[in-house]
């Protein structure tokens, strides 16, 4: 009589009598901590309280089975509950999930603004490397590249030559100048280019393909729309495998680019690209067909006489041309189809 005892906590933080004179119900302490709730256990605990109300409130012990359930604390539970209704009522949509990331941490030195100015302020020539780029505009590559993830910052690769001399304009302006023909009323109308064909090489995957491609246009022949595509001829050879390996056997065929050279090169116009255009042209093979091709050193001399002969016979007449050098612009293959395929 008028002893109070004595307290103990055992292992499992129950607080226990530990009078011998009294034996009292163990009575629960729920541990608390400085961790954040994980997004996962954020959203089962709220649908748990979604399952346990009733009429508005919960059922009597329940808050207790769910502080011991998820080791937290009554303030944890009271906001996580009042988040979700929150939301709920504000976007139609609960959401309890931790506001923490992107809000925390390090503050940037500069903004994305400031990021994207100071990157237009450079000139083009000085973007091409993450380096150069962070040199001229004093900003960390780290940084850069971190802006480039967030897709605010896009990449750009431009295969055209700007670096033009005098002779490069010149011969544009005389490449260009008889496209535009006088009409019947006096003003002035730049040519259709339907008796043109663009072809070029183009390395895809490790496969060096040759495509060639013509304006599209209405058949009247057929009553069809002629999408205005020639064909694509693959550069490679099937050869046996000389040496076996893990991947294959000795004497396997496999596929192996071909070296493009001038040989290479008008074969396939003589077997490939002139015999399709007979083959698929739409228009009458009366009137000229230009083959517009580059000034790479694999290819033909316009007036080459195996190409000249096979244009000319059986009534067509299928023309090599040649278009001015630094002038990648004037090729529809190299100005956009390539980077749509």
């Amino acid at each position: 009589e008028g002893s109070f005892g004595a307290a103990a906590k055992n292992s499992v933080g129950q607080v226990v009598d530990a009078s011998p004179c009294h034996a009292r119900r163990p009575t629960t302490t729920f541990p608390t901590t400085n961790q954040d709730l994980p997004d996962d256990q954020r959203w089962s605990l709220y649908h748990d309280l979604l399952e346990n109300k009733q009429s508005g409130r919960l059922a009597r012990g329940k808050a207790s089975e769910l502080l011991l359930k998820y080791g937290i604390s009554r303030q944890t539970l009271s906001k996580v509950w009042k988040r979700g209704q929150e939301t709920r009522s504000q976007d139609g949509r609960a959401d309890v999930a931790l506001k923490r990331k992107g809000h925390s941490g390090r503050r940037p030195k500069c903004t994305m603004d400031e990021v994207e100015a100071a990157v237009k302020s450079v000139p083009p020539h000085l973007r091409e490397t993450f380096a150069s780029l962070a040199a001229s505009s004093g900003i960390p590559p780290t940084t850069l590249w971190r802006v480039l993830q967030t897709r605010t910052l896009e990449r750009r690769t431009s295969r055209l030559k700007p670096m033009v001399t005098d002779k490069h304009k010149a011969d544009r302006v005389d490449f260009v100048r008889p496209f535009v023909r006088s009409t019947a009323s006096g003003p002035m109308r730049w040519d259709d280019m339907h008796d043109r064909v663009h072809i070029d090489e183009k390395w895809f995957y490790l496969t060096l393909v040759n495509r060639r491609r013509g304006r599209p246009r209405y058949d009247y022949n057929s009553r069809t729309m002629w999408d205005g595509k020639i064909g694509m001829w693959h550069f490679v050879s099937v050869v046996p495998a000389q040496r076996k390996s893990k991947n294959r056997d000795r004497g396997t065929p496999v596929t192996t680019p071909v070296a493009v050279t001038k040989p290479v090169y008008r074969e396939y116009l003589l077997k490939h690209v002139i015999p399709t255009i007979k083959e698929v042209w739409p228009g009458r093979r009366s009137e000229p067909i230009y083959i517009q091709q580059d000034n790479a050193r694999p290819h033909v001399e316009v007036d080459d006489a195996d190409v000249t002969m096979a244009g000319c016979s059986d009534d067509w007449s299928i023309r090599l041309v040649a278009q001015p050098a630094m002038s990648p612009d004037f090729n529809v293959l190299d100005l956009g189809f390539f980077n749509s395929i």
